[in-house]
């Protein structure tokens, strides 16, 4: 009977091995630590940024001006953030809000900021971003206002309808308008329209004054922080959208907290 033994490779000692061998061990050796070095590092870079964008989000939640309530969504983008925190800032910060009321309002937000500092007594370099209103958010805000009246959306336009009370006459109104911006204020502007009154046909350039003594505006400025500025508004799939940038964009809670004017 053969020993099984005597067929087997016999096993050799890392220093009694061939000089190329040991050169290759290392070589492989050096490798595999590379490997799982890095693999721990992208693995605590990955829970550094989750609790990173966690806490951002808190911070910015507490600050919301008044009559802004809701959850933000933080993402961090750039490749580590650990070399980030380490230059100071932060490359790029996303802020996604589909969940904000703004007086009782939902709106979607979506923002980014560049240049995020580490020291929150410091401002951001850069913000941009956009946020939007569905037909039944202007036409609650409108009717804040006291503009009270059916709102829709069609053609990248607004359109008006309501039956109102002036002078104890009840009038049938009905426009179209186109928006723009106007300081901080949405403004609809009447291209298409008609007023009537008893099935009679009346001038609503006369009564638009009566109508809306401060014109068919919304004034966002008032919720929003005050270095924030508009850009311009389009009515599009179903939703009118507000673009809006901001430089040197403070992050204390009282700068944040200080919203515009109209």
């Amino acid at each position: 009977m053969s020993d099984d033994r005597a067929d087997r490779p016999r096993a050799v000692r890392y220093r009694d091995a061939h000089p190329t061998s040991r050169r290759r061990f290392r070589v492989i050796v050096l490798v595999m630590s590379i490997i799982v070095v890095a693999g721990l590092l992208v693995v605590g870079d990955l829970a550094i940024r989750a609790y990173a964008e966690d806490r951002v989000a808190s911070e910015i939640e507490s600050r919301l001006p008044d009559q802004v309530e809701g959850d933000v969504d933080v993402s961090i983008g750039g490749f580590s953030v650990v070399a980030q925190y380490l230059t100071g800032r932060f490359d790029d910060v996303r802020l996604v809000s589909e969940g904000v009321t703004v007086a009782g309002v939902p709106v979607e937000a979506d923002i980014t900021l560049n240049g995020v500092p580490v020291d929150t007594s410091q401002p951001v370099e850069h913000a941009e971003g956009a946020f939007s209103l569905d037909q039944d958010a202007v036409a609650s805000l409108l009717a804040s206002q006291g503009i009270d009246g059916a709102v829709t959306f069609d053609g990248g336009r607004l359109s008006y309808a309501a039956d109102t009370l002036v002078f104890g006459q009840t009038l049938t109104v009905g426009f179209t308008a186109t928006p723009s911006i106007d300081g901080g204020r949405i403004v609809f502007t009447p291209d298409d329209a008609s007023v009537s009154a008893g099935g009679v046909d009346l001038d609503l350039d006369a009564l638009f004054p009566v109508l809306a003594p401060e014109g068919l505006a919304i004034c966002v400025a008032q919720y929003l922080p005050s270095a924030i500025a508009l850009g311009d508004v389009a009515i599009a799939d179903g939703r009118a959208t507000v673009s809006l940038t901001a430089e040197n964009l403070p992050l204390t809670e009282s700068a944040l907290r200080e919203t515009g004017t109209c």
